[in-house]
């Protein structure tokens, strides 16, 4: 899970970013924090990152950049119109404009210059809420596994391959379409859990996700995924892979 904050006053950026960080840590999360404090490189960046269902962004509406917040959002809202998005703002007439431009935002948290403390209570009410929204998702199809002391919610559809991680035959490597993370699984235990037939099972020490493979060069030995993923294998694995995909 990620969390973006985008918001160019550094004091309520500073403020705002501890709420998020107190907010996770108390009810667990596992997230990664991305505070942007250069705009334009950020919305340069949105350009070439896929925007995952489970990506939160905080964004202030009065951006004092040539985009605003608004704009921001609404060229988010074009990559995934299901990630959760919420606005930060001190003002009350800008609903109109986010309505007609059918941005769709998931809340609002706002932003009273004398009383900033009243951010925090919103920010754990959020995070409360997305948790919940998490678990029901997990509960319909999806993944949840226990990490040490925490859980890790996890969409099928965002796994590109899973591995043995090298030297514990225990943990296992997953990689996401937009990050990796080892979790203290052996890959059997995790080969359980998906009956698609999108997912293929049946070799000793990977789980692929078919539907993210781009290219298999079996003279190299690279099996080539989609958002730069590349897994090495023998040709005695590539044949297995191939001769699963063309039956």
């Amino acid at each position: 899970m990620n969390i973006f904050l985008i918001e160019d006053d550094f004091l309520h950026r500073e403020f705002i970013e501890n709420g998020i960080l107190t907010s996770t840590q108390k009810l667990g999360i596992i997230s990664e924090m991305h505070t942007i404090s250069n705009i334009p490189a950020f919305i340069e960046q949105l350009e070439k990152v896929p925007v995952m269902d489970n990506d939160i962004y905080f964004l202030d509406i009065d951006l004092k950049e040539i985009l605003s917040g608004i704009d921001i959002a609404e060229l988010i809202r074009r990559k995934n119109p299901h990630c959760y998005l919420y606005f930060i703002t001190a003002f009350e007439n800008k609903g109109i404009e986010i309505i007609n431009r059918q941005i769709l935002p998931s809340g609002y948290l706002t932003k009273n210059p004398d009383n900033l403390d009243s951010i925090s209570e919103q920010l754990l009410s959020t995070f409360k809420t997305i948790q919940e929204k998490e678990m029901q998702k997990a509960l319909t199809g999806d993944i949840v596994l226990k990490n040490g002391s925490e859980r890790v919610f996890l969409r099928k559809k965002d796994i590109v391959f899973i591995q043995t991680l090298k030297g514990s035959k225990n943990y296992s490597e997953i990689n996401c379409k937009n990050r990796s993370l080892f979790v203290r699984y052996p890959i059997s235990v995790l080969k359980e859990l998906f009956e698609e037939t999108n997912f293929y099972t049946n070799l000793k020490s990977f789980i692929i996700n078919t539907n993210e493979i781009t290219l298999i060069d079996r003279k190299l030995g690279i099996i080539h995924f989609d958002y730069g993923y590349e897994l090495y294998a023998s040709k005695k694995i590539i044949d297995k892979l191939l001769k699963h995909l063309n039956s």
